[in-house]
């Protein structure tokens, strides 16, 4: 649905002849050597009310900056490729990493991280999500605890009232090692419950199998001693 609305989308802001600018996509990639960003062409999509465009541009895609952002000078349409070329490196890692650069959030929010958490909620993203407004910059994650997100605004947000793109992609590229992290203390965290569950496991069946053979020993000494006394 989200890219049928957008080819219609695409085509009627082709007919309106408003500007295109590169953009990339970076196909599914899991290693390093597998990795491979294609630059594409696709159009700098106008809309009056930007946090819409954003979910239909990121429904399929990993940067949405809005035309007013760009003309604030707040980004420039080259940092689009920029930000598509950090994704694709954290897609190498089978992360997910989108960005939207807005001149503000919706005004039924009451912060830009509850934003920030619509917006990923409404994408269905498990991954990483950037928001970066006037207001300042949120990151959204299902993979990432609320305190490591606090630790990339605080890590990111000086850099935003230099460049919107700029700091958004401090913030993806300083996400990617803790969501690692994160995967691998979980990693370890199922492991360590297989080992635990099986050593109980084990251990339950050996004290079934002694109690087994406790009770075999009891029933044989008895007949032993019924034999014994039916022959005296």
């Amino acid at each position: 649905m989200h890219r049928l609305l957008f080819s219609l989308l695409f085509t009627a802001v082709a007919a309106a002849g408003i500007p295109r600018v590169a953009s990339a996509s970076v196909p599914g990639a899991h290693s390093a050597s597998t990795c491979v960003v294609t630059i594409t062409s696709t159009p700098v999509v106008g809309s009056d009310a930007p946090d819409a465009a954003a979910s239909l541009v990121l429904g399929s895609g990993s940067v949405y900056i809005a035309p007013a952002v760009i003309k604030a000078g707040h980004a420039a349409p080259p940092d689009i490729n920029m930000l598509e070329r950090v994704a694709g490196r954290a897609a190498c890692r089978s992360i997910t990493v989108k960005f939207a650069l807005l001149p503000s959030y919706p005004k039924h929010f009451r912060t830009e991280q509850q934003a920030a958490d619509g917006l990923a909620g409404n994408l269905g993203l498990s991954g990483v999500l950037i928001l970066v407004t006037r207001s300042g910059l949120a990151v959204s994650s299902d993979l990432l605890s609320g305190r490591d997100e606090t630790r990339l605004k605080q890590r990111a947000q000086p850099l935003c009232a230099e460049s919107y793109a700029r700091c958004a992609a401090v913030a993806a590229q300083a996400s990617i090692p803790l969501v690692l992290a994160t995967e691998a203390s979980a990693t370890r965290n199922v492991e360590i419950f297989w080992a635990v569950a099986l050593a109980v496991f084990g251990v339950v069946i050996a004290a079934l199998v002694l109690l087994a053979r406790r009770r075999q020993a009891r029933i044989l000494a008895t007949w032993h001693a019924d034999d014994a006394a039916g022959s005296a």
